[in-house]
């Protein structure tokens, strides 16, 4: 680049992007290998895989591995219906019924414009029900509801956790171990947490 700017010649975008693609390609094959770990969950019972990833992107390559070695597809859960449309009527209602609990908004929420909702443009709103409330009269629509779910057969069993209008949780508050409780025993008790979580988020991706 320097050799055609001294011989004034203009490097173009299109020249541009060629050589930094080459020169990413040249250093990344002399990087050393990083492996990475991404948690899932298989519930063989229920027939799901719980991916736990920080990027939609990481989920795809797992989808494929998973084929490769059990020869099995798994396809996404997605939403049947308008999940900023349910997250306000959850908002707005006393308490939402959903696979034996009870669902309620915690007051943190994050919104959008109608419009800018695939941009996930947001204005961030937390800890305040009479805030979002008052931005959803204004026209906002909710893309992540902070939720508190409440079992109806034991009040003391709460899952807490943070769900978008594309079905990604996020937050999830896993259950402390108990003092003195094996690895095993505290692996099946957050196993179970994920579970019951999953269980909602499927529902709730039929409703509306």
């Amino acid at each position: 680049m320097r050799e055609a700017i001294a011989s004034g010649k203009k490097v173009g975008g299109k020249r541009k992007k060629e050589l930094k693609e080459a020169i990413t390609a040249k250093l990344t094959a002399k990087a050393k290998f990083v492996p990475s770990v991404i948690d899932c969950l298989w519930d063989a019972e229920k027939g799901g895989l719980l991916v736990g990833a920080t990027s939609a992107k990481a989920v795809q390559p797992v989808r494929d591995l998973f084929k490769t070695t059990f020869g099995m597809d798994v396809t996404p859960i997605t939403p049947a219906g308008d999940m900023p449309k349910l997250f306000a009527a959850i908002l707005r209602g006393e308490g939402y019924p959903c696979e034996g609990y009870t669902l309620h908004p915690m007051g943190s929420a994050s919104l959008a414009a109608s419009e800018q909702a695939e941009e996930k443009a947001a204005v961030a709103v937390q800890n305040s029900l009479n805030a979002v409330s008052q931005a959803l009269e204004e026209g906002m629509a909710i893309q992540k509801l902070h939720l508190v779910a409440t079992s109806d057969a034991d009040p003391d069993r709460q899952l807490e956790f943070t769900l978008d209008a594309g079905l990604a949780v996020s937050g999830l508050k896993l259950p402390k171990a108990e003092k003195g409780a094996d690895e095993d025993a505290t692996f099946l008790v957050n196993a179970d947490t994920c579970s019951s979580v999953a269980d909602l988020v499927e529902e709730l991706a039929k409703r509306m």
